[in-house]
Parts: structure tokens; sequence; C-alpha cells
């Protein structure tokens, strides 16, 4: 009991004082139980003048809370909702990023307007009689409808804004080769190059889409029966001239990188660049001439490797010519191949 009494005091103020006070213990004089009541109010009250803000017109406090609550339930089913919206939107947006060009901008309907030259149906002698590959040959008499072939090559302007995608983006996907690997000369009145004849039968999928028209690739003879200059044609070697300075970007005066579109003289028809600076793609799968005379001839209907028309700003003379012909597969990429659109 000694000991007990002892080790109170010293909790306190010190072993001096008497163990008989008993006056200090009491829980009577003890001040610091009235105390603790005041502090509950306090705390209570400030979470509850935000309430009265929510509807201020109520009346007691028990009907200021229960609005509250019902204020709460509605705000967070609107916030759910606007939650909802946005993920639809966005979804969307996702979505129509699949085809980009599919947008009704004024930049691509600017773009979409694709000049084209009217060319009078009739008939021509198709291949080379002398010269050439043994591929030219042999030649036979071709008869081909009315149509309308673009004035120009399809330039990057409007690939981009049809396609979504520009010249060293379409280098990137693969399928090129080294020689043929280097971006130049870019900007919205080049041509349009690194496009597969695959990716060409997309961008013209997409561009009837948005202008209800009906463009494709030209055949060969529709290719060559332009680029001799039709029913108005004057027998030249190339495409307008047989002076292929005057007309096309070639291997001598090119710099070796691809030039703007119409920046040389046109041919009789008033179609330009038909030789050189760009090879173009035309529909027909690759294959041997027949020698006997045809009306709207399509080419084969099954082959590995489609046509390709034209020269480019590294080809030479011998491959400016007009009746000159190459081919490549549908999945290759150059720095030198574009293409041209015909229709109906």
């Amino acid at each position: 009991m000694t000991t007990q009494v002892h080790d109170t005091p010293c909790r306190n103020s010190g072993a001096t004082e008497p163990v008989s006070s008993p006056p200090v213990f009491q829980p009577s004089k003890i001040p610091p139980p009235p105390p603790p009541p005041p502090p509950i109010p306090p705390y209570i009250e400030p979470l509850m003048p935000p309430v009265p803000k929510i509807q201020p017109n109520t009346g007691d406090k028990s009907k200021k809370t229960g609005g509250s609550s019902t204020k709460a339930i509605i705000g967070v089913g609107v916030v759910l909702a606007a939650f909802i919206v946005v993920f639809v939107i966005i979804k969307k947006v996702k979505s129509s990023k699949i085809q980009p060009s599919i947008h009704q901008t004024q930049d691509t309907q600017s773009h979409t307007d694709i000049e084209m030259v009217f060319v009078q149906g009739g008939a021509f002698t198709m291949g080379s009689i002398s010269g050439g590959d043994d591929n030219e040959r042999p030649t036979r008499r071709v008869t081909v409808s009315n149509y309308s072939i673009g004035k120009y090559p399809v330039t990057q302007g409007q690939w981009e804004a049809i396609m979504g995608t520009n010249v060293r983006q379409q280098r990137d996907k693969g399928n090129t080769e080294a020689e043929s690997s280097t971006v130049h000369s870019v900007g919205n009145n080049y041509p349009m190059y690194f496009v597969s004849w695959d990716e060409a039968q997309v961008f013209i999928a997409r561009l009837n889409q948005l202008t209800g028209k009906n463009y494709r690739l030209p055949t060969e003879a529709e290719w060559e029966y332009a680029a001799r200059g039709g029913n108005q044609s004057r027998g030249y070697t190339f495409s307008g001239s047989n002076n292929l300075q005057q007309i096309g970007w070639n291997i001598t005066n090119s710099g070796e990188i691809v030039q703007p579109v119409g920046t040389k003289l046109p041919n009789e028809l008033g179609i330009y660049d038909m030789s050189g600076n760009i090879w173009e793609w035309c529909n027909d799968w690759w294959g041997a001439y027949s020698s006997t005379a045809e009306t709207n001839p399509k080419g084969p209907s099954l082959g590995s490797f489609r046509v390709r028309r034209g020269g480019s700003w590294g080809s030479d003379g011998e491959n400016c010519r007009v009746s000159s012909r190459f081919s490549d597969r549908p999945d290759f990429r150059g720095n030198n191949i574009g293409f041209r659109l015909v229709h109906p």
C-alpha cells in the first residue's frame, strides 16, 4: 500500500505532497469534465452551414438535409449522364479515324475537285512498230470509248486531304526498295508518290464516297490513247512532243527529284506530265499483247504485277515514250510511282 500511495503523486506534482490529500482527486472538483461537451457543438456546426445553401428557402434543418440529399442524388445522375455522353462521343471520334478522309471540311472539298480533260473516243495503233522493248509488240488496232482523264497526276495535297498521310508516312509503311526509298520534293502541288496500286484503290473508293462520282484508274489502252493525244494526236514519240525536255521531267533535267505538276508543256489534249516526272499506275494486270483488234481492252483477268506507264524524273528518254510499259507488285511503293484518275 505504501508503494502505491507514493506512485500516484509522483505523476502529478512531486513526492513531497501528503498522501492524505484526497480533494485533489475528487471527480467533482476536477475542471476537465465540463469542457468536453462544448467542443461537440462547434464540431457539428461547421458541417451544417453548407446545407442551407442548397435550399435557402426550405424550412427547418431536417427539410434542408433532405433537400440536400435529393440534390446530391440528382447531381450525381447528371454527372453520370454527362460522362456517358462524353464517352460515346469519344468512341465515335476514335472510330471515325479509321477513315480520316471522310470529313467534309472546306480543305477536303477543295482537294476533291479533280481537274479532268475530256477524251473523245476513237481508234489507234497501240504499241511500238519499231524500237522499244519486245513487250510493246505486236501492235494492234484498239478502239476506246469516251472518258475523262486527270489533267495532272494526283497531288500530295489531294492525297493527304483524302487519306490523311504524307509521303514520309507512306514511305515508312515499307514495301519499297533501298534505291527508291528517299523522300524528296514535298508540297501540295507535287505528285503523290510512295503509293501502291492497292492504296490507289482505297483513295479512289473514298473519293467516290465523298463526291458521288465514279473515278478509277485508267486501263492501259486508255492511258496510251490519252498520252498520244487522242483523236488530236500528231504522232509524237513523247506525250506532246518529240522533244522530251519541253514536255517532261526526266533524268537529264529534273535534278533527280520529282517536280511540281503542270510545269512543262501539255500534250495535244491539254494533259500534263504523261511523259516523265512520275510513273503512273494503270488498272491492268501485266500481260503480253495480242495481235487481235480490241475494243476497250482491260488486260488479263489475273496476274501478279500491275502495269505502270509514263516514266519518271529518274527515267531516260527510252522509258518516257508513250508506248513504253513496265510493271510492279500491287503492294509496291516507290518514290517515283504515283497515279492519275479517269471517269466514268
